[in-house]
């Protein structure tokens, strides 16, 4: 799934990128970009806007998601829709976790995986954000996604403020799920990263949590970091370098955060240029 952010034969901006990167070698893409993971989160965008979004930002996008059971408020020829065009710019598109929760507690997640077939899904999410769901029942159904031909995401954590996220818990929740056969697991914060796993009320990063469970991680090219925010993004680009996987990004901050993992915004730019730049430091530069 990772993978370089270009797909253009030549660069976007011709004539630009090699001046720009001349002190590196004017190559295109240039040497230091990455193949982070993004994963977008869709709140109802139209679909004309979405076909325009993909049009700028579908090079920069991995993962789109159709943001909690939302999926099931589109018309079922909207959502083959989307799930089409977004896989033609090489985009996948998929069902928040919300909606097999829902489907456990009042349904039959069984049928809902075979719908989700037919709306031509070809990613799955399995999380317990807002229903427990045990070990056992976890990793079956992760197995079932699987057996139906699904390429499957989870999802760690609870999107409930008041239940204590405990980073020795997550880091054996992802452990155990990768061991199941997912291919990516997400660390939940919610659509709003406040009051939610490594984001305080105030949306500020918890260092302490946050390390403790990125020490802990015997995977962490596998894992994708729920940041909402630029400012979240920022923190965990620099933290954690440009190929971090990042996800719930809102579709207008798409371009934002190509910038910052490429180091076009002034975010990353000295940092990214002292990298690549033997002997400078970001200080001197």
């Amino acid at each position: 799934m990772a993978r370089v952010a270009s797909r253009w034969e030549g660069p976007p901006s011709d004539g630009l990128w090699k001046p720009c990167f001349a002190r590196v070698d004017g190559s295109w893409p240039p040497a230091r970009v990455t193949g982070g993971v993004t994963m977008v989160i869709d709140k109802g965008v139209p679909p004309a806007y979405f076909l325009d979004l993909l049009e700028m930002a579908a090079p920069h996008v991995q993962l789109w998601k159709l943001a909690f059971a939302s999926a099931l408020l589109y018309r079922p020829d909207a959502v083959l829709a989307k799930v089409e065009a977004g896989r033609a710019m090489g985009v996948e598109v998929y069902a928040g976790g919300t909606l097999l929760e829902l489907s456990r507690v009042l349904g039959d997640p069984e049928e809902v995986l075979a719908h989700l077939k037919r709306l031509g899904f070809a990613w799955v999410e399995v999380s317990n954000g807002t229903f427990d769901l045990g070990v056992d029942e976890r990793l079956a159904l992760i197995a079932s996604a699987r057996e139906q031909g699904f390429r499957v995401l989870t999802e760690v954590g609870s999107k409930d403020p008041g239940r204590p996220f405990r980073p020795e818990d997550a880091a054996e929740q992802v452990e155990l799920d990768l061991d199941a056969g997912a291919e990516w697991v997400i660390i939940e914060a919610r659509d709003s990263g406040r009051g939610v796993g490594i984001f305080d009320e105030e949306g500020r990063l918890r260092v302490a949590e946050w390390q403790r469970l990125a020490q802990l991680l015997s995977r962490p090219g596998r894992v994708i970091w729920e940041a909402p925010g630029v400012e979240q993004q920022r923190e965990l680009l620099l933290r954690l370098g440009p190929d971090v996987g990042l996800g719930n990004v809102q579709v207008g901050d798409v371009l934002t955060l190509a910038a910052m993992r490429w180091g076009l915004r002034a975010d990353t730019l000295r940092p990214w240029a002292a990298a690549l730049t033997p002997g400078c430091t970001a200080d001197n530069m």
